[in-house]
């Protein structure tokens, strides 16, 4: 309760500072999102909102106190990219919904940073990243594949572009979890040949963290199910504590395949309403854009009217964009919540937007 305070005391002081001041038109373009993932900083450099649900970001590291994001400035290789992630944390968890764009055969294992093409995790090179409030994107050596990444508050866009291949795909692991927690159950149902959706729970530091997700992918795929690290012909569902799924597809060069993901801690048809409702099509720029936008509108507030150098504009929008990094909204869209009592409770929209939670 403390703690809370304090951050929101400074948060205010910091725009009683500011207000008077005057505007700038992209105070995002001063945000580094790299501060703080060297070192023990333990912050990640993906994509999400202002308290964001869904934190989509490339993992590199699982285990250890400087794996607490997932993502730490020194990795060489990239495992995935997850849905949910913690910032700032001293201690670990989530990495929640594991997407992992691929070529060549089949590797259902993540392999080691030391040892090379041991498992579906690529090399990258930081000349290659880049990242801003709302957008990361990478390219995947090992592939030869550039990863885009943007979000909205309860979705993920995922833009993936692939060389010219009869083998291409998308892995998707549920069994990653940060720190290695426990996977109590897993669930994964393919829908159709464009869709896919599933349930994730961990015990970890969340004693008990549902993640349900809705999947849906630009172009037609063929799916295998691997239970416990074998894949499984005819498989279209499963449940355990080991799951991967691995979509095909044949690539021109060049060729973009986007996938939309939703999530809920209420059920699958609440992610799914989630990702229809906040990315109802394809425009990966427009929600990219609209993305930045929602940043600028946090942080104008408080470089509003600033005639002072672009070393304090930087430092005070730097501030403000990790403060709001570290909250998430846990309501979905129409209003429902899985409480910390596990009992799902349905609040007023209104109450919602006015800043008051009104159970109807």
């Amino acid at each position: 309760m403390r703690k809370n305070l304090k951050i929101n005391l400074l948060s205010f002081t910091i725009l009683l500072i500011v207000t008077s001041c005057t505007g700038d038109s992209d105070p995002s373009s001063y945000v580094n999102v790299f501060i703080g993932t060297g070192g023990h900083g333990h912050t990640f450099p993906g994509a999400t909102l202002p308290f964001g649900m869904v934190q989509l970001s490339p993992d590199t590291r699982m285990e250890g106190w400087d794996a607490c994001s997932g993502y730490h400035y020194t990795d060489n290789t990239i495992i995935g990219f997850s849905h949910t992630h913690l910032s700032g944390t001293g201690i670990g968890d989530y990495g929640d919904i594991l997407f992992m764009p691929v070529t060549g055969k089949v590797n259902l294992y993540r392999g080691e940073e030391s040892d090379p093409g041991s498992g579906y995790r690529s090399a990258f090179s930081k000349n290659s990243e880049t990242a801003s409030p709302g957008y990361y994107s990478v390219k995947l050596d090992d592939y030869n594949i550039t990863a885009e990444l943007t979000a909205t508050e309860r979705a993920g866009f995922h833009r993936y572009t692939y060389p010219g291949s009869e083998e291409s795909g998308i892995l998707i692991d549920l069994e990653h979890t940060l720190q290695f927690h426990t996977n109590v159950v897993l669930r994964i149902k393919v829908l159709s040949d464009t869709e896919i959706g599933g349930l994730k729970v961990t015990r970890g530091w969340a004693r008990n963290h549902p993640v349900y997700f809705y999947a849906k992918f630009s172009k037609p795929f063929t799916c295998r199910i691997a239970v416990n690290d074998t894949l499984i012909d005819g498989l279209s569902e499963a449940e355990g504590n080991n799951l991967k799924a691995f979509l095909s597809f044949k690539t021109a060069d060049n060729e973009q395949i986007m996938a939309k993901v939703g999530i809920s801690s209420v059920d699958q048809e609440g992610a799914k309403n989630n990702l229809e409702t906040e990315i109802p099509d394809w425009d990966f720029e427009q929600v990219k854009n609209d993305a930045r936008e929602a940043w600028n509108r946090e942080e104008e507030l408080m470089t509003r009217g600033l005639s002072s150098t672009r070393h304090s504009i930087t430092h005070l929008s730097v501030l403000m964009f990790f403060q709001i990094l570290t909250e998430d909204i846990l309501v979905w869209i129409t209003g429902s919540i899985n409480q910390m009592d596990h009992q799902i409770i349905r609040y007023s929209l209104s109450g919602i937007h006015s800043g008051r939670l009104i159970p109807c």
